[in-house]
């Protein structure tokens, strides 16, 4: 029989790509928060300009930021796309106004609506108690001894009458509140021109960058039933993720996501990555970049009823190894199948040159093979001379 590339049958442990995910528990590298945790942020709005602000704290708390529940808001967006995993909170400080009229007719740059942030924060140091939201020590008491002297989440909400590029202050702000010294973390800006909030990707894109998440590994294509990639939650510890193979019957479960290895590569430069999630299954082959991040370069979306081949050698397409991604209609979960043999196998690479294998004889004492491909018989020699065909 024909040595098959790929087997849902193997048992040895494997290793899954170095460097891919930690589990969750500790962050990603370059990263400021681990992915499964409960965090408690704060919001600063700030309006610019001489038109009355037409946010407020209960918009920008219950409509927009939110908790664990609020449907449409950030925090409820992150709970879900993270199982339960990443638990977000917010406190919406009340909005602090600069008047200058200068702002009604153009929006500030980056250069300056920096030292305007600064100086918001810092009327908070001074007006309110901000080591509250230092809260990442395993007691969950915020300012506590094992709490670290950083504010982990801030976002500053500007409302304009211009519109402003979202940004991120990444090195942050020291601050003194309440006699104890504090720095920011990455302060995130969001602009909400006349008062109109940004679609939420803007905010999750911020999130997923501290997180340690690169921009080419945080969605799926719009439209996709489901909004943060498979890469993207897998890596951070929100999507179980196992090596194929180590299941006896190869079937994937709900919630849980397969990488397959690559026959050209190695483990740690590239794989596919297969998600079922419901009825939905989603394919990403993945590619490491020179920066360190992940780059999926092919994805697709499909539900049960159907199958996808997934070719493990992109030097051979499907003329190479594949395995069958498959969800027959009656079936309670997909199967992942090996479809094809090594490349080094010669019948197999000749049979998927020319279609299918048909009349395919052994293997003769003298090391030759013969195939017939179609119509047209192929003679080929392992060793010595081409085997006469009978």
């Amino acid at each position: 029989m024909m040595a098959s590339s790929y087997s849902a049958g193997r048992t040895t442990a494997e290793a899954m790509p170095a460097g891919f995910t930690n589990g969750g528990r500790a962050p990603l590298p370059g990263a400021q928060l681990a992915g499964i945790g409960v965090y408690r942020g704060v919001v600063v709005p700030l309006a610019l300009g001489t038109a009355m602000p037409r946010l407020n704290e209960r918009v920008l708390s219950d409509g927009y930021f939110g908790a664990p529940g609020a449907a449409g808001t950030v925090a409820d967006a992150a709970f879900r796309e993270s199982g339960g995993s990443f638990r977000l909170s917010f406190d919406v400080l009340p909005v602090l106004v600069n008047p200058d009229p200068v702002y009604d007719r153009r929006s500030p740059g980056p250069g300056e609506l920096e030292p305007l942030v600064r100086r918001a924060l810092e009327t908070w140091a001074r007006e309110a108690n901000l080591a509250a939201y230092d809260n990442n020590g395993a007691d969950g008491i915020a300012g506590s001894a094992d709490d670290d002297g950083v504010l982990d989440v801030v976002w500053v909400m500007v409302e304009a009458p211009q519109p402003i590029a979202p940004f991120t202050i990444p090195n942050g702000f020291e601050l003194v509140s309440k006699g104890r010294r504090l720095r920011t973390g990455p302060v995130q800006v969001l602009g909400a021109p006349g008062g109109v909030l940004p679609d939420l990707r803007l905010p999750l894109d911020q999130l997923l960058a501290t997180l340690g998440i690169g921009p080419t590994e945080r969605f799926f294509p719009s439209g996709y039933p489901r909004t943060l990639s498979s890469l993207g939650r897998a890596r951070l510890g929100w999507l179980p993720a196992r090596r194929s193979g180590d299941q006896r019957d190869g079937a994937l479960a709900d919630g849980e996501a397969v990488v397959v290895a690559l026959s050209d590569l190695s483990i740690d430069a590239g794989f596919w990555l297969v998600e079922r999630t419901k009825d939905h299954v989603f394919t990403s082959r993945v590619a490491l970049r020179p920066d360190r991040f992940y780059q999926v370069t092919d994805s697709t979306n499909w539900i049960r009823g159907s199958e996808q081949v997934l070719p493990l050698s992109y030097h051979l397409g499907l003329r190479g190894p594949t395995v069958t991604v498959r969800w027959e209609a009656a079936a309670a979960a997909p199967s992942i199948r090996g479809a094809g043999s090594d490349v080094v196998n010669e019948r197999a690479a000749l049979g998927r040159v020319a279609g299918a294998v048909r009349d395919a004889a052994p293997e003769t004492a003298t090391g030759y093979r013969w195939l017939r491909i179609g119509s047209d018989s192929v003679r080929v020699a392992v060793g010595g001379a081409p085997l006469a065909l009978p």
